[in-house]
């Protein structure tokens, strides 16, 4: 997670710390002033590392995140990131100095970014007295999917839906669908929800030698609502002859809709997502 190691930025180890470089005033001087959250902060995942001095670089602990701080204690409380009124972005920046891999490269130009949300939106830096003995995972504010509910409004009163995906009891977290950090810019792509899905539909995958369309053009969202619905196996008409006529929407004079067996069309196509032997699906 990128905020997760926000403060990892750090000079040299703590244990052996010498004078600080101009501009910087030292992770002591910030404690006289701040001694509650300097105290918090060594009691956080970031800590082990600012020990450690991983990565090496100017400023030590505190001003790794919050740059240097010597004018800031000659004139308080200006001249120092806050992570408060300062850009998303330049508090995204801020963090990614560290985390600069993969993950920190797709959250600038991912969905969150563009909508104008930082990493502190998510995560804590660790030194938050109220959240310093929250036990969350990844420096998280809240445990998903509660995390995401919080801003994701509508997906929050789908999974409260007849039909649904297990986030409620900890079966599935958001998370494991959906890159959080920003996979694409889009939401999600076809080809990244097909994948998405079928890390547990597997049997739904293939390849096979007849492939529906509805699965290969437009993907899995064509028929089935991803968080929730009133109708079983999420699909998104409650019958299923609703759902299969507004693609083939010539079908023979056999197949009489008024008659009750033909209402449900997978009772004889059941290979409905691709089949290895007919065309039909029939199997």
């Amino acid at each position: 997670m990128l905020l997760c190691s926000a403060l990892l930025l750090g000079g040299q180890s703590v244990s052996a710390q010498e004078p600080p470089e101009a501009g910087y005033a030292g992770m002591d001087t910030c404690e006289i002033c701040h001694e509650d959250v300097v105290t918090a902060f060594k009691k956080s995942p970031h800590w082990a590392a600012v020990r450690l001095g991983i990565p090496p670089g100017d400023g030590v602990g505190c001003e790794s995140c919050h740059g240097p701080g010597e004018a800031h204690v000659e004139d308080a409380p200006e001249h120092i990131i806050t992570f408060r009124d300062e850009p998303a972005r330049e508090r995204i920046a801020q963090c990614v100095s560290c985390h600069e891999g993969r993950s920190g490269m797709r959250f600038r130009r991912g969905i969150h970014t563009l909508a104008g949300q930082a990493c502190d939106v998510c995560h804590v830096s660790g030194h938050d007295v109220s959240k310093a003995a929250v036990a969350v995972p990844k420096l998280l504010k809240d445990s998903e999917p509660e995390l995401c509910f919080d801003c994701h409004a509508r997906q929050a009163a789908e999974m409260t839906m007849p039909f649904r995906h297990r986030t409620s009891d900890g079966v599935l977290k958001c998370s494991d669908c959906h890159g959080v950090h920003g996979k694409s810019v889009r939401r999600m792509e076809k080809h990244a929800a097909q994948e998405a899905c079928q890390n547990c539909h597997r049997g739904k995958q293939g390849p096979f030698m007849f492939e529906h369309l509805a699965n290969t053009v437009t993907g899995c969202v064509t028929c089935h609502v991803p968080h929730g619905s009133t109708n079983p196996k999420l699909l998104i008409r409650h019958q299923v002859s609703f759902l299969c006529l507004e693609c083939h929407s010539v079908i023979t004079r056999y197949h009489d809709l008024s008659q009750t067996r033909f209402q449900n069309c997978t009772v004889c196509h059941t290979a409905i997502h691709g089949s290895q032997v007919n065309s039909l699906f029939l199997r």
